[in-house]
């Protein structure tokens, strides 16, 4: 790849690794593809030591610094900033990681644009195939905002009147977490809004049952409270 900075990479980390540039598939080695996807999940520049000792965490320091030296060295031009003690993914490398972190976070908090509740959010796992402990953690933490964010999403939709989609959303954050009563939640406020208090009833017993077969517990009182007033229909309980 040229080292013109203003052409268009793409680096995909959900479900598998995918490298573009300019539309094409850029191949790199497996040490690469290990520290650009490092580099995109930290953030913001990394010290060179942090970067080796999480790449190399079996090597001694000055082992795994040869070893970062080396990766880089054979790295096409233009993909990562480095300096003499830091390293960051190059600002003209799109990721859709970064890109579905900053959609989430403006879903969760309330400054989203109007065209975020046109996009659904990214369904797959972040790299499931890969087996180290730091992606294990950064993988655990994606999975969370996905869910606090699918939430969120159901929450926006049922106030934009978009019951059939706030409804999907939040089915859909069931589905990853079914325990989770936030979402069960979610669903049952987008039946009641839209009125049918019926399909808002059949989502809280289904709920009610998982709870009790699971975990031997009953919905939160706030919930079983929202049915009760709603629907009218004292639960059994």
């Amino acid at each position: 790849m040229a080292s013109d900075t203003t052409c268009l990479v793409e680096l995909f980390l959900l479900d598998t690794f995918a490298l573009r540039s300019r539309g094409q598939p850029l191949q790199i080695a497996a040490s690469g593809e290990r520290l650009l996807a490092l580099l995109a999940l930290h953030g913001r520049p990394a010290s060179r030591k942090t970067v080796a000792g999480k790449l190399w965490p079996e090597k001694p320091d000055d082992r795994a610094a040869g070893n970062l030296r080396s990766v880089l060295w054979r790295m096409p031009p233009g993909l990562i900033e480095a300096t003499g003690t830091h390293l960051a993914l190059a600002v003209h490398v799109r990721c859709d990681v970064v890109e579905f972190v900053a959609r989430a976070r403006r879903l969760i908090d309330g400054i989203m644009a109007p065209a975020d509740l046109d996009h659904e959010l990214y369904g797959a796992d972040l790299l499931p195939n890969w087996s180290e402990d730091w992606i294990a953690f950064e993988r655990e933490r994606i999975r969370q905002l996905r869910i606090h964010a699918l939430d969120a999403l159901s929450a926006r939709l049922t106030e934009a009147g978009r019951y059939s989609d706030a409804i999907a959303a939040g089915l859909t954050s069931v589905a990853a977490e079914p325990l989770r009563e936030s979402a069960h939640r979610m669903v049952v406020s987008a039946h009641l809004a839209e009125g049918n208090c019926s399909e808002a009833l059949r989502q809280y017993e289904r709920f009610r049952a998982l709870l009790a077969a699971e975990l031997e517990l009953e919905p939160s009182p706030q919930l079983t409270e929202l049915i009760r007033y709603a629907t009218g229909r004292v639960t059994a309980g």
